[in-house]
Parts: C-alpha cells; sequence; structure tokens
C-alpha cells in the first residue's frame, strides 16, 4: 500500500488545495489545478504515464490520508466533498476498465 499525507492546515482556499496536492502526489508542472486535472492524473497511478508520482504495482492501493482531517472537513466542506467525490470519479474509472477501486481517504 502506498501512502500519501496532506497536510491540510496548509489548505485555506482552492489555490492552496491544488498547491498542495501537485506536491504531495507530484502532479506535472502542467497539473491544470482543476477537478477534471486532479481525477486525470490520478486516473494513471497504476500505469506509471508520468502524471504523478506514485506508481502502483499490481493489486496495490493507495491511502490518502489527511492530517487533521476532521477539521479540514468542519473548516472547508466544499472542498472536503470535493475531494470524496473526485476519489469516486477516479475509482469508477478503474471499475469501468474491470479494475479494483485503488484509492480510499483516511483522516487523521
Amino acid at each position: 500500500m502506498a501512502i500519501v499525507g496532506i497536510e491540510t492546515g496548509q489548505i485555506t482556499d482552492w489555490a492552496s488545495f491544488h498547491a498542495t496536492c501537485k506536491e504531495a502526489f507530484g502532479f506535472p508542472e502542467f497539473y491544470g489545478n482543476n477537478i477534471n486535472a486532479f481525477i486525470d492524473c490520478l486516473t494513471y497511478i497504476d500505469e506509471g504515464e508520468g502524471m504523478s508520482n506514485i506508481v502502483l504495482g499490481e493489486g496495490e492501493t493507495l491511502r490518502i490520508e489527511l492530517k487533521s482531517g476532521v477539521k479540514f472537513r468542519e473548516r472547508l466542506p466544499e472542498i472536503y466533498q470535493w475531494l470524496n467525490d473526485a476519489i469516486a470519479a477516479v475509482n469508477e474509472r478503474f471499475i469501468e476498465e474491470e479494475k479494483p477501486e485503488k484509492i480510499f481517504l483516511a483522516m487523521t
């Protein structure tokens, strides 16, 4: 299992959310800072296409740990919900390709 920790305390708005995720996941320089780019980058984590610095092996999953996640959810509910929806969209893409879900959120 691969684990990526997100320091939610440094997220204050959409711009800081995308900057934090870009750094944490190693998204490419051309990352578009929007929901579609986020979903697209994570869709390729099992293919090593250079869309992130994470490459999952066969049967491996990614655990995204939201540091101070409960406070993050209370402080920025729209961004928190969007993140959940985006992860669900990525997992749905895996299911459509007859692969298991690969990404899971956890709050620490």
